[in-house]
C-alpha cells in the first residue's frame, strides 16, 4: 500500500467530510487536466492558440473561434460553440437555428424544406444572399448565420470533426462577388421568392442590372416580374391580384424605397379588410415616403374597407400626415380610433388644422384624462389653431364669453367673427 493510500485512509477514518471534499477536488482536478490536454491537442492539430478558455486563429483564410458553455437548469449540459466569420456575408441576416416543434419561422423564403427547419431574421436587403446552395449547407451541417458568421452549437465538447464542418460550411457560404451572386439567384433560385429578392437588391446595387438582365426578369411569374415592371414603368394589371400577401409585403417593402407613386395606389387598391397587418404597413410606409394626393386617397378608401381596428388608423396617418388642407377631415374623423398615431395627428392639427377642427378637440378633451399627454397635446394644438384664426384679419378667433360654439364678432378687428366657447374650456 502506498504512502498516499495510508494517508488518505487515516484522514477519512478522522474526519470523514473533510477527505470528501477532498476526493471531488481532486477528481475535478483530473477532469480538468483532461479537457486542457485534449483541447491544447486540438489546438496543435489545428493550428490554433488558446486564449483563455477559446481556442482562436484561423483555417484556410478564415477566422475562427471555439469555446463551450454550460446551460440547463440543475442538470447543466456543457455544449460546444463553433464561430466562423464569414467575409461579404451581410451582418443584417439571421439564421438563428432549427426550430422546435410547432414554432413559426419569421421569414418563409419559398424554400419548403428549409422554411420549416429554420427560424429567419433578416432587415433590409440581407436575406436576398441565401442561395440555394447556401440553404443547402447549413441544413445539411445543421449550422446557423449571426451577424456575420457561421456558428456551430452542438452537444459535448468541442472536436475537430466540428470546427471542420463549420469551416466547409463557411467555404460555402463565403460571398467573394455580391453583385454575381445575385444575378445567378435572380435568373436560377428555385424558389420566385428568392429571385425577387435578389432583383430587389440588385436594383439597390449600383451597377446590380442591364437592360438585358430586366428583359429576362419581366418575362418571370409572379413577384420577380412584377418587380422588373414597376422598374421599367408598367403597371401591375392582374399580376398584382394572382401574388400572395407575402410577396405583396415584399413589394411594398420595394415601393417604400423606390415608388412610383402610381404603383402605390395600386398596391393600397389591391389591400382587402382580410390583408395581414404587415402588408398594410409596409403599403403605407411606401404611401408615407413617396406620396401623393392620389396615393393618400387610396388611404382613405382602404380605411373605408378596413372598418374601426386602430391599426389600421394609426398607419394611415402615418401617410397623411405628409399632406395639405385636403387630409384635414380625414384626420378630425380619425381621432377617436388613433392610438399610436394620435400624437401625429395632433401635430399636424397644431401646425396647419382651421378653426372647424377646434370641435373635434374640444371632445377629445371632454373625455381625457387630466394631466395626460393626450390632453396637453390637444389643448396645445386648439390654442394653435386659435392663434391662427385670431391672427388674420377677417378670420374666425373664439370669443371669451357667449354661448359655447357660437359664433360672434370680435371687437379688435373690423368683420372678423370668432367662436364663442365657456370659461375653462
Amino acid at each position: 500500500m502506498s504512502l498516499f493510500a495510508t494517508v488518505l485512509g487515516v484522514v477519512m477514518a478522522a474526519c470523514p467530510i473533510v477527505a470528501a471534499m477532498a476526493v471531488v477536488a481532486v477528481v475535478i482536478f483530473l477532469i480538468n487536466s483532461s479537457v486542457r490536454r485534449r483541447r491544447e491537442a486540438l489546438a496543435s492539430e489545428l493550428g490554433l492558440v488558446r486564449e483563455g478558455r477559446q481556442l482562436v486563429g484561423e483555417i484556410d483564410g478564415l477566422s475562427v473561434r471555439t469555446y463551450t458553455v454550460s446551460r440547463g437548469g440543475k442538470n447543466k449540459k456543457t455544449y460546444a460553440i463553433v464561430e466562423v466569420d464569414l467575409p461579404g456575408m451581410p451582418p443584417d441576416l439571421a439564421v438563428v437555428g432549427r426550430l422546435g416543434k410547432g414554432a413559426k419561422q419569421d421569414i418563409d423564403v419559398g424554400d419548403r424544406l428549409f422554411d420549416h427547419a429554420y427560424r429567419i431574421d433578416a432587415s433590409g436587403l440581407g436575406l436576398a444572399w441565401l442561395s440555394e446552395d447556401a440553404r443547402h449547407t447549413l441544413r445539411r451541417h445543421g449550422l446557423a448565420l449571426r451577424g456575420g458568421q457561421v456558428i456551430s452549437d452542438v452537444r459535448g465538447d468541442v472536436s475537430a470533426a466540428q470546427i471542420q464542418v463549420a469551416v466547409e460550411g463557411a467555404r460555402a457560404l463565403r460571398v467573394d462577388d455580391p453583385v454575381a451572386k445575385l444575378q445567378e439567384i435572380s435568373e436560377r433560385d428555385p424558389s420566385p421568392r428568392m429571385r425577387a429578392r435578389a432583383i430587389d437588391a440588385l436594383l439597390d446595387q449600383p451597377g446590380g442590372t442591364t437592360d438585358e438582365l430586366l428583359g429576362r426578369w419581366v418575362t418571370q411569374d409572379g413577384l420577380p416580374g412584377i418587380l422588373a415592371s414597376v422598374h421599367r414603368g408598367h403597371p401591375f394589371d392582374r399580376r398584382l391580384r394572382e401574388i400572395e400577401d407575402i410577396d405583396r409585403h415584399l413589394l411594398g417593402e420595394h415601393l417604400s424605397r423606390h415608388g412610383p407613386p402610381e404603383r402605390i395606389v395600386e398596391l393600397i387598391d389591391a389591400l382587402t379588410p382580410s390583408t395581414p397587418r404587415p402588408v398594410w404597413y409596409m403599403a403605407t410606409e411606401a404611401a408615407a415616403n413617396h406620396g401623393s394626393e392620389a396615393v393618400r386617397a387610396a388611404v382613405v378608401r382602404a380605411l373605408g374597407r378596413f372598418g374601426d381596428a386602430a391599426f389600421f388608423a394609426d398607419r394611415a396617418v402615418r401617410a397623411l400626415v405628409a399632406g395639405g388642407p385636403e387630409v384635414e377631415g380625414t384626420l378630425v374623423e380619425l381621432l377617436p380610433r388613433l392610438d399610436q398615431g394620435l400624437p401625429e395627428a395632433l401635430t399636424w392639427l397644431e401646425e396647419h388644422g382651421e378653426v372647424g377642427s377646434v370641435s373635434a378637440l374640444d371632445r377629445m378633451l371632454e373625455g381625457s384624462w387630466p394631466m395626460s399627454d393626450t390632453r396637453e397635446r390637444a389643448q396645445r394644438a386648439k390654442r394653435a389653431i386659435q392663434g391662427r384664426a385670431a391672427g388674420v384679419r377677417g378670420g374666425l378667433a373664439l370669443a371669451a364669453d357667449g354661448a359655447a360654439g357660437a359664433l360672434s364678432e370680435a371687437q379688435s378687428a373690423a368683420g372678423r367673427v370668432s367662436v364663442a366657447q365657456k370659461a375653462g374650456s
